[in-house]
Order: structure tokens, then sequence, then C-alpha cells
């Protein structure tokens, strides 16, 4: 089964880079990083800050599967 990471949401710029160094796109598109979850709730369709590409775009909305969790701070040295 293949598996294509469309975006994440992360507020540390020390994990955004890490998710960005582990999902780079092998056919050159932007691996979304957004910075707040609250842009699923928030229903005016504004394009929101790419922190992968420094451009705002729409946030995702045809994905088939939506993974969350909870931060791993206590659990990791990040």
């Amino acid at each position: 089964m293949a598996v294509q990471h469309i975006f994440s949401v992360e507020l540390d710029e020390n994990k955004r880079q890490f998710i960005l160094a582990a999902h780079q796109s092998k056919d050159g598109r932007c691996a979304h990083i957004f910075d707040d979850v609250g842009i699923f709730i928030d229903k005016t369709n504004q394009d929101r800050f790419c922190y992968s590409c420094g451009k705002a775009h729409q946030i995702p909305s045809s994905v088939d599967v939506l993974a969350s969790g909870p931060s791993c701070k206590n659990m990791s040295k990040m």
C-alpha cells in the first residue's frame, strides 16, 4: 500500500524541520507544514502560511486518512 504525506501541523520550529527532513517529496511537490490545528475548525477557507515553502495554501481537504496525536515532548529529546 502506497502512502503519500499530504501535510503536517506543528507549532515547534525544530519539530517542523524534523518533519520536513522525514517527508521530502520525491516528485517536487510541497510537503505542507502548517502551525495551528485550529485551521480544521476555521470555516473561512482562508489560505494558510506553509512553513515548508513559505507560501500560502488552502488546507488540503481530499485526504483518505487523517492521523493525529499529542505532542511527544515528554518522550523525546526534540
